[in-house]
């Protein structure tokens, strides 16, 4: 192993190995852990993939929540705010890791509209609907690069800003995460 992380290659590697070597109980449990934290992700054929795959491997539809959806493009601003997400749930191992987070716009401030830390969404592999996420983000890292990017550029009051969460394991950028501002 190179480097402070293990690629998600490398995961899949380890869960097959301890998966062979588990008892019938123990793969239920090992799996439902893979899955929560995010180092498998569940199609909506509820076949269970490794997060090297971009399709499933029963009925070849693509992963779902890949790539960002963005009003503008915002580089290293979008990098920050991924790494913050990224920070976020691993230092929250209980929750279950969603593949993606969306923000929406509050009125609530008198300097105009800014990214809402308060009701996020959060978007599974599992499913090709959102569902509200229940902590708020405020007084934290992904609020600070949340703040950034509305410095740079004010958001809208009906935009979204939706980001991939960077699987556990990995630092920096994800590979399916566009750059470009998205409208799907």
């Amino acid at each position: 192993m190179t480097g402070t992380t293990t690629p998600p290659s490398s995961a899949t590697a380890v869960i097959d190995h301890l998966m062979s070597a588990a008892f019938l109980s123990q793969q239920v449990a090992l799996t439902d852990l893979a899955q929560h934290t995010g180092l498998l992700w569940r199609c909506i054929c509820s076949q269970l993939n490794g997060l090297h795959l971009q399709a499933c491997e029963r009925c070849e539809k693509p992963r779902l929540w890949t790539k960002d959806h963005t009003p503008h493009a915002y580089g290293t601003l979008l990098e920050d705010l991924r790494a913050a997400l990224a920070e976020w749930f691993d230092d929250r191992p209980k929750l279950r890791r969603p593949a993606a987070i969306s923000f929406g716009v509050t009125l609530d401030y008198d300097d105009g509209p800014a990214w809402d830390t308060a009701n996020p969404t959060a978007y599974f592999t599992d499913s090709p609907n959102g569902q509200e996420y229940p902590d708020d983000f405020a007084k934290s890292r992904v609020a600070d690069a949340l703040v950034d990017i509305d410095d740079f550029d004010q958001p809208q009051p009906h935009d979204t800003l939706r980001v991939v969460v960077p699987p556990p394991f990995t630092t920096g950028t994800t590979a399916a995460a566009a750059d470009e501002p998205t409208s799907d």
